[in-house]
């Protein structure tokens, strides 16, 4: 069949839902145009026709955009009459779509990539405890009550049983981390309905040195509260207390304020408390991603809860530095303790600090562990798992035997 695709941009808060998603359209030989609101393209010689929304939320409010979000790409898809709907994210456009979708092309076969515990967990999807961020294993109606007060343990029954609803007209959920894939079989999802597929990503040329710095550490990405900076700046002080003033923390990344002016306050105190050791290098972009490892020998990813595949694991992969990270969920997961990186107790500062100090200057261990990196799933190899998906998807629906 001819390939057809839909996308939609959103550029708030880009994460790694939106990322993997820009990427795979990026590998199908399409460029984005970033200051037009909408492109409708046809791709010579490629079979693809292209449709792209990008619609401004700084412009929108939240509700006016997942109103006008929905209305378009529901005229895309029934405009389109693709071969397939892969979704990346219901995320202000409502898990609803996916009913609406099914009723407009009744036989077309439907993916859902889960990117995180969204449909799940109704605290931002990150299955943390409001008020404690204590990680939570399970939502169930009582738990999430304790959480939203305001809202009964009913309420959370009817929504849990809503969302299934919608999730019916699925033929095929993908999970970037096996972690993730057995936690929404836990949920409900029946096994057969769900697959692991990670992200491929577009593998880089070989920019990082044979050496590095080691006492240098470097955190990338979401500087949100979830993400453990404060508990990483934490375990700086311990060092510093304890008289190791060799180390170095760069901090690159966005989006701090998300959770609100204390926050922010709190990770600028505790900055301070680092005595210049901590230095916040503030937002990059993709481009600069090289540059910024290359200052480092050490990737550290501290995030307080469970984490999917995240995509700065796969970043520090490509560029062959070994990454430090909590030893739950997806982030032990995609990295291999003693073998490529090492492991410290999730939300630890004391373990965080005493692996930041095993660690640092350990020249012998970090080039062990850097021969230990595996290859990355590249993005030509994912795309072309995916397509063999499609096809199989298409065939079962239209009756013709698999295998």
């Amino acid at each position: 069949p001819r390939r057809r695709a839909a996308a939609r941009r959103d550029d708030r808060r880009p994460g790694a839902g939106h990322l993997a998603g820009a990427g795979l359209l990026a590998e199908l030989g399409h460029r984005f145009v970033e200051e037009a609101e909408a492109v409708g393209a046809t791709l010579a010689g490629t079979g693809v026709e292209l449709k792209i929304l990008r619609m401004d939320t700084k412009q929108h409010p939240s509700e006016e955009f997942a109103k006008e979000a929905a209305i378009e790409a529901m005229k895309v898809i029934e405009t389109f009459q693709p071969d397939v709907v892969h979704v990346q994210h219901t995320l202000r456009i409502g898990v609803e779509a996916l009913t609406e979708i099914r009723h407009t092309c009744p036989s077309t076969p439907i993916v859902y990539t889960l990117h995180e515990f969204l449909l799940i967990c109704y605290s931002r999807g990150i299955m943390l405890r409001r008020g404690t961020d204590d990680r939570c294993s399970e939502a169930t109606p009582w738990r999430c009550h304790q959480c939203f007060p305001e809202r009964s343990a009913e309420e959370f029954v009817l929504r849990e049983r809503f969302i299934k609803a919608q999730l019916d007209s699925v033929d095929l959920f993908l999970a970037p981390s096996r972690y993730l894939q057995e936690q929404y079989v836990d949920w409900g999802i029946s096994r057969d309905k769900i697959r692991f597929h990670d992200y491929g990503r577009k593998i880089p040329l070989p920019t990082s040195a044979e050496s590095a710095d080691t006492r240098r550490f470097v955190f990338l990405g979401q500087t949100m509260r979830h993400k453990g900076l404060l508990v990483l700046l934490q375990a700086m002080k311990i060092l510093i207390d304890r008289g190791q003033e060799d180390l170095t923390l760069f901090i690159d990344g966005a989006n701090m304020d998300f959770d609100g002016d204390e926050y922010v306050k709190e990770v600028k105190h505790k900055l301070g408390q680092c005595e210049g050791r901590a230095l916040l290098r503030g937002p990059y972009t993709i481009d600069e991603i090289p540059g910024r490892l290359a200052d480092a020998g050490w990737v550290v990813v501290p995030s307080i809860w469970w984490e999917n595949s995240p995509l700065v694991i796969q970043e520090a992969v490509m560029h062959r530095r070994p990454v430090i990270c909590g030893d739950i969920g997806g982030m032990a997961e995609k990295v291999d303790h003693g073998v490529s990186g090492l492991h410290f107790r999730a939300g630890d500062p004391v373990h965080l600090a005493d692996t930041l100090a095993e660690a640092a200057g350990n020249d012998e261990l970090w080039a062990r562990l850097r021969q230990g990196i595996p290859e990355i799933l590249s993005l030509e190899d994912a795309l072309s798992e995916l397509e063999g998906i499609y096809y199989e998807l298409i065939r079962k629906k239209s009756g013709v035997p698999v295998g």
